[in-house]
């Protein structure tokens, strides 16, 4: 097995006055005095082995792929659409997995948001685009926040990601912050709501916590199966499931005598039984909003008996022009400037008109109807995804794949596994023939 040090002359050069430079990149490090090469093998650990000059842009990228040319190693991994390619000379050995640019295409959207682990704040940016009438969203990125968590700093990777699929911020028609996750928004106004209740809810929290101590929880079990449940603070639904929970073993928690004072007064309960009826038709909502195929009018139909009341609309002219396309209906001339974007320009298949005198213009032009041109707007504007479920789903497989056990598995890895999961639809067992030694 290798040394530190054997390793760390490898990659470096030993510059004196304990200075090493990368022999990869250039790059100088400094080295604390009688520490032996703990700086190196830091720096080394960290690599993602994007470091020859036909990968900086890549590097730039947020490391979101690997791309070794110079670097030792049997294999590199690029992601900008996966490349799994051998490093070898042979012209045959180079095989596309995704035919990432056809799907962009120069009319499209995005979808980001944030994750952390750790210490660590990872983005994921799908790229959504349709192609024969169905809405794609693959995977572009899932890299490091390395620049901090600023507007500014997610712009500029945006960027980056861009740069790398050869796009620009021209053809980009909108991010889903411009519409706003509406899941999001729903779960704000229903926290909102649910403040009005927060004595209820402590006076239910507090029975609950009470119920779980071991004797207590003994003494529930000789007359119910069921256990209490805790609500969590970052989920309403876990409010809901434990009001559910406190009244269907209500009548069995009045046996436990320990508690006795701790229940809530009829008056009360009648209140959490009209607050459980409340809640029930909101989760029916909130289920409804995970579905992939739910358009933007299906949640503003959803969300008009909600609207009034909480202000959970980032965009409303141009959700409001979103929905009459989607529906085929006249839009005002704010709506018409809020998704002028997305207007295709349609050539002119009229044949040229003779010239003629001016009472016969006049005349032809009373004849023509006073109504407006239908427009024919970008088939994205109707396949606008409606919230940002699909990075939920996408941290929340991040969080199977970097466990605790797996924590010193290299961020190039971990990047690698999740773009090739995430775009699982996009690549087969076929797609790997004709590469040796997979």
């Amino acid at each position: 097995m290798s040394t530190s040090r054997s390793v760390c002359n490898f990659y470096f050069t030993d510059c004196g006055n304990g200075v090493f430079t990368c022999k990869q990149c250039n790059t100088s490090h400094k080295q604390a005095p009688a520490s032996g090469y703990s700086t190196c093998s830091v720096i080394l650990r960290r690599s993602t082995q994007t470091t020859s000059p036909s990968s900086r842009l890549v590097n730039k990228a947020r490391r979101f792929r690997t791309t070794a040319s110079s670097t030792p190693g049997r294999w590199r991994y690029s992601s900008g659409w996966t490349r799994v390619i051998p490093d070898t000379s042979s012209p045959h050995a180079s095989r596309d997995l995704l035919p990432s640019l056809e799907l962009l295409g120069d009319s499209f959207g995005l979808m980001f948001d944030g994750w952390t682990c750790g210490t660590v704040l990872f983005v994921g940016i799908f790229g959504v685009s349709v192609r024969d009438g169905v809405r794609r969203q693959p995977l572009l990125s899932i890299s490091m926040a390395e620049d901090g968590q600023s507007a500014d700093a997610h712009i500029e990777m945006i960027d980056n990601v861009l740069g790398v699929y050869e796009k620009n911020r021209e053809m980009l028609r909108f991010v889903v912050p411009l519409i706003s996750c509406a899941s999001h928004r729903f779960n704000l106004a229903v926290c909102e709501y649910l403040a009005e209740y927060e004595d209820l809810i402590a006076e239910v929290q507090a029975l609950c916590i009470q119920l779980r101590h071991p004797n207590n929880s003994a003494a529930l079990a000789a007359f119910t199966g069921l256990k209490p449940l805790k609500a969590n603070a970052t989920r309403w639904s876990s409010t809901y499931e434990m009001l559910k929970r406190y009244a269907d073993i209500r009548d069995a928690i009045k046996m436990v005598q320990a508690v006795e004072d701790l229940v809530p007064r009829p008056s009360s309960h009648r209140r959490i039984v009209q607050l459980l009826s409340k809640l029930g038709d909101l989760d029916s909502v909130c289920v409804k909003l995970q579905s992939e195929k739910l358009a933007l009018a299906d949640v503003r139909l959803l969300f008009d008996a909600v609207v009034v009341k909480y202000r959970i609309v980032h965009s409303p002219v141009f959700e409001r022009a979103v929905v009459n396309v989607q529906g085929d209906r006249r839009l005002q001339a704010d709506e018409e400037a809020a998704v002028e974007p997305f207007l295709v320009v349609q050539p002119s298949s009229a044949p040229p008109t003779k010239q003629v005198d001016f009472a016969t213009a006049t005349l032809r032009q009373a004849k023509k109807p006073r109504h407006a041109s239908a427009q024919k707007y970008d088939e994205l504007l109707s396949q606008l995804p409606p919230t940002s479920n699909r990075c939920e789903r996408l941290f929340s497989q991040c969080k199977l794949i970097l466990t605790p056990r797996r924590s010193s598995l290299l961020l190039a890895n971990f990047e690698m596994l999740v773009f090739l999961r995430a775009n699982r639809d996009l690549w087969s067992f076929t797609s790997l023939v004709g590469i040796d030694d997979v």
